[in-house]
């Protein structure tokens, strides 16, 4: 290899690291990578990558018909280099998908492909540094050759799980992107419910005369009896708040609250008594 062909290797090799963050959608984000690992394994003709359990899918992006064909003839045999880097862990490397006695029903779903030779490594996310996954198992990724041992050079070989190590990396950064992301989407809801809702507790206290705290009970209590969202219902208190009847049944929710805490008080002061009736020996005190 020349120095200028090493150089354009690494720099694709690098690119693997600087996908779009989590606005680009996942299949986006794989497509993407399955292209860059294939150009960065020069001996490869095809790439296709699978999040999830390869039967079971979460996602799936290939570079091309021929490796989504490829990854079919897996899918449809329940064989083949990807299912086993899955479930065992380890890289899987075939010659000849074809002649591979490991996977008889494989050999037959794949005579009409192009692919011949393939190798298969799990996306291991616990090997990354600082890594706290678990030993997770993201998915697989998987490089299709046209070629008989395409993938047998040792140096080959190599290239090969040094890209995926990369390409973990993406994926796990891409994860917490998503992440990330949708933690914000869930403040913004949040933050966008509170505003009706700290108003409509302070017009409720103001109209049953209570404080802020038993106004929210209130409205919690509503928002159960009548399967609506607790944000839905201030909304609804904040916009019509001069309406008769939300008054009406506002005013008969504190009444049931009030009922409440007053039988649960009636209670625990009735078992306080039973309590105090027997001596510290347990049997009946003397009046």
């Amino acid at each position: 290899m020349d120095e200028v062909q090493a150089i354009v290797q690494l720099a694709q090799v690098a690119q693997l690291a600087e996908l779009p963050d989590g606005e680009a959608g996942t299949r986006e984000v794989l497509a993407r990578l399955a292209v860059l690992v294939r150009c960065a394994v020069p001996v490869s003709d095809w790439c296709s990558i699978v999040l999830g359990a390869p039967l079971q899918p979460q996602h799936v992006a290939a570079d091309s018909p021929v490796a989504q064909q490829a990854d079919g003839a897996q899918h449809r045999s329940g064989q083949g280099p990807t299912l086993d880097a899955h479930a065992h862990r380890l890289p899987v490397l075939t010659d000849d998908v074809v002649a591979d006695p490991r996977w008889p029903r494989l050999a037959e779903a794949a005579a009409g492909t192009a692919v011949r030779a393939a190798v298969a490594v799990p996306l291991m996310l616990d090997a990354l540094p600082n890594a706290t996954l678990n030993g997770e198992v993201a998915g697989v990724l998987t490089l299709y050759s046209g070629r008989r041992a395409a993938f047998s050079n040792a140096d080959d070989l190599d290239r090969v799980l040094t890209v995926s190590t990369v390409a973990a990396a993406a994926v796990a950064a891409h994860r917490r992107t998503e992440a990330l992301h949708s933690t914000a989407e869930h403040l913004r809801t949040a933050m966008s419910s509170r505003a009706p809702i700290e108003q409509a507790k302070g017009l409720v206290a103001g109209w049953l005369g209570c404080g802020v705290e038993d106004a929210f009970a209130v409205m919690t209590g509503l928002s159960q009896d009548r399967n609506v969202k607790v944000r839905d219902l201030a909304v609804l208190l904040v916009t019509d708040p001069a309406s008769p009847h939300l008054r009406a049944v506002l005013a008969a929710g504190y009444a049931k609250l009030q009922q409440r805490r007053a039988a649960a008080a009636g209670q625990e002061g009735r078992a306080g008594a039973r309590a105090g009736d027997r001596r510290s020996d347990g049997r009946p005190a003397r009046r």
